[in-house]
């Protein structure tokens, strides 16, 4: 059976889009890379394989909060919906 070593993946559900302005934070100018897009939202079909294909999350920064809590509902919905196999 082929598997996949435990790794940590970092996703930013909002793109380079903060609402914190820490002074150490490399994050804050990537915005200006996507000329014209201002919907970084990460959408609800990457949301749904991403909750059913990873077993671990760790929100960071200011940005999850950009999301609302109907983000965070999406989420525990997928994930209560997914059968975890470790």
């Amino acid at each position: 059976m082929n598997s996949i070593p435990p790794f940590n993946l970092l996703t930013k559900p909002t793109g380079p889009v903060c609402n914190l302005d820490c002074t150490y934070c490399y994050y804050l100018e990537k915005e200006k890379m996507y000329p014209g897009n201002n919907n970084f939202v990460m959408n609800e079909t990457t949301l749904e394989t991403f909750v059913r294909k990873y077993n671990h999350f760790v929100w960071q920064g200011g940005e999850p909060t950009l999301l609302g809590i109907d983000y965070f509902k999406k989420h525990f919905h997928f994930r209560k919906n997914t059968e975890v196999v470790e």
